[in-house]
């Protein structure tokens, strides 16, 4: 059956599968922009170690932004359908609203942007709680929608994302390992050697496993991309659904 938001539900499957490809392509990106190594001490004991050869393309990261930017998008079109339901004529001044705190999301300047629409979806739209904790009740938000707005806010930024080891380092054979010890390392400069993992009594093959992180805004910070556009393609489609 038709309903006026399934042009929306299109939107959000072609963002997944624009996320599904990016993340192909951060795969694929890692052995032409990061040199890694075994530094062995002795047999099955020793370090992996790492060179960042190039900083994530210009052409990637305007696709991060692009995907970002019509997530964010969908969400005001849906509060302007939702207008339109309600009888508005001029949708021009509709916005979804995602606001830093709960106390901005109730201001007066905040709230006109749903005026248009009816009573009972207004309700809707803030029982999603589109704003950050507050000290007091840090349960209070939803910390998805706050991080689409600003990753939305901070597309244009040029230092905007970084290369990463998220402590990925796995197994690739038959064998055992005895002990491994890796957490998560950002790169940030270019041609400097660090170490992504310390390892013992290893007697199978290990590979590694390189992401994309955003490097800011705060709320971002170390979230590797691929996987959080995929949250926020899932968040948007689940607010659309609550007003089919």
């Amino acid at each position: 059956m038709y309903s006026d938001l399934d042009e929306l539900l299109e939107r959000v499957k072609y963002c997944q599968a624009e996320a599904d490809d990016l993340q192909i392509n951060i795969a694929n990106l890692a052995g032409q922009s990061i040199l890694h190594w075994l530094s062995p001490w002795q047999p099955g004991t020793g370090d992996i170690k790492a060179k960042l050869l190039a900083h994530p393309p210009t052409p990637l990261r305007q696709k991060v932004g692009m995907i970002v930017n019509e997530q964010r998008s969908i969400l005001d079109a849906l509060a302007c359908k939702l207008a339109t339901r309600n009888g508005a004529n001029d949708i021009s001044d509709v916005y979804y609203p995602i606001t830093k705190t709960k106390d901005i999301f109730y201001l007066p300047s905040t709230k006109k942007k749903i005026r248009k629409i009816s009573t009972d979806h207004q309700t809707t739209i803030e029982s999603m709680k589109p704003w950050l904790p507050s000290v007091d009740n840090p349960e209070d938000r939803d910390q998805v929608l706050f991080q689409l707005h600003e990753a939305d806010r901070v597309r244009k930024h040029q230092d905007l994302l970084r290369r990463a080891c998220l402590g990925n380092v796995f197994p690739t054979g038959d064998g055992h390992i005895g002990h491994l010890q890796c957490g998560p390392v950002v790169f940030s400069e270019i041609g400097r050697e660090v170490n992504l993992a310390w390892f013992s009594a290893v007697t199978c093959p290990l590979g590694v496993r390189f992401d994309i992180v955003y490097k800011e805004p705060s709320a971002l910070d170390g979230f590797a991309v691929g996987p959080l556009l995929s949250e926020f393609n899932d968040k948007v489609s689940n607010i659309i659904e609550k007003f089919l």
